[in-house]
């Protein structure tokens, strides 16, 4: 066994060292056999870490080629059960590309979404089953690599605080276990802390200085007016004291007040 091992490192070294030569693979050193029957398959720690007097920025880093994993495909040609045999188990990519990855053809049949970063193909099974489609392609990145927001122009993962965002599924607050779109629970029922839902707050002038941006997409809007429109406008005629109200898509409506209760709020 260890000659065997003793000689795939030898071919491997010789396999880079004439990749270097073509200019295939490029080295910053020549390749060497000095760790034969360690746990280690390549070490440049040796040579180039600060520890063993290496310079401070010669030799650092591994570049590993750029990839569309959106569109990316394997080659299976050479998967024999020997060449390739764990069916590419472990691969490590940088993608470049945002988006869904493909699942037809020689792909995961299981979509990654993607952003620029590196990215490890796990297939656990590949081995037994002789395939790549029980596969995923999974991020490698500090905390979770999922995204729960996307930005609503693009369609892609949300970089920023200050774009347009939206989801896909049931939101909960305070819950964990949405029943609607939107499911608010009390934070805390102790009375320690204020609780409720409060809408956009503007002063009826406010309001009606919006009245282009609201049409027949912002029916059902909510706001809570401060105060009276000065000079009203069509959509703004009903806004006549302080109070929720919402857009019809044509309007402004005030919620009805129930028996006993004033404009006031009294």
């Amino acid at each position: 066994m260890k000659r065997k091992y003793t000689t795939a490192v030898t071919i491997l070294a010789f396999l880079l060292v004439s990749s270097g030569v073509s200019g295939q693979i490029m080295t910053n050193g020549p390749i060497g056999s000095g760790v034969t029957g360690s746990n280690v398959l390549l070490d440049g720690s040796t040579a180039f870490s600060t520890e063993s007097g290496s310079g401070a920025y010669v030799g650092k880093g591994i570049v590993i080629p750029s990839v569309d994993l959106v569109n990316f495909e394997f080659d299976l040609t050479l998967c024999d059960g020997v060449t390739f045999p764990t069916y590419f188990d472990g691969m490590i990519v940088y993608n470049n590309a945002w988006g869904n990855s493909l699942t037809t053809g020689n792909r995961s049949s299981k979509s990654t979404v993607l952003s620029p970063g590196y990215y490890y193909f796990s297939n656990p099974n590949g081995s037994i089953n002789g395939s790549v489609a029980m596969g995923e392609w999974k991020g490698i990145a500090e905390g979770s690599t999922s995204f729960s927001w996307y930005n609503a122009l693009l369609h892609q993962p949300a970089t920023s605080n200050v774009q347009d965002i939206y989801q896909k599924g049931k939101v909960g607050i305070y819950t964990d276990s949405p029943k609607a779109t939107l499911d608010v629970s009390a934070g805390k029922s102790d009375g320690s802390t204020a609780e409720g839902i409060i809408a956009p707050r503007l002063r009826g002038d406010e309001i009606k200085l919006s009245d282009s941006k609201y049409g027949s997409d912002q029916r059902g809007a909510i706001v809570y007016a401060t105060s009276a429109v000065g000079s009203a406008t069509a959509k703004t005629i009903n806004i006549t004291s302080a109070g929720y109200y919402y857009f019809d898509g044509g309007i402004w409506q005030r919620f009805a007040l129930g028996s006993g209760y004033t404009g006031s709020g009294s």
